[in-house]
């Protein structure tokens, strides 16, 4: 896992295994906040409930914990603080 923060771009990137996620800071904190209504992310991952257990252990802000689907999925979502939905899933074999 590698975390690389950069202040002075008001950027980050988050790095698991070959994924990678990055983030920029918004213009404001208005402006984040609305971008957080319009959007979210949907990571496919596989040992979801390994990663659940590591998110849960570091005080993950979760908007739902690990939960078995109808639609077959096991997910999770992890809320960021401007309230950006981080949605990891993993089919349910």
């Amino acid at each position: 896992m590698c975390f690389k923060k950069y202040p002075e771009q008001g950027h980050l990137i988050l790095c698991r295994g070959n994924a990678e996620i990055q983030f920029w800071q918004a213009p404001s904190e208005e402006e984040a906040k609305t971008i957080a209504m319009q959007s979210s992310c949907y990571i496919r991952v596989t040992n979801i409930t390994e990663l659940y257990k590591e998110f849960k252990s570091n005080g993950a802000p979760f908007g739902y914990e690990l939960t078995e689907q109808s639609w077959g999925m096991k997910e999770m979502q992890v809320n960021e603080p401007y309230g950006n939905a981080i949605r990891f899933g993993e089919e349910i074999a």
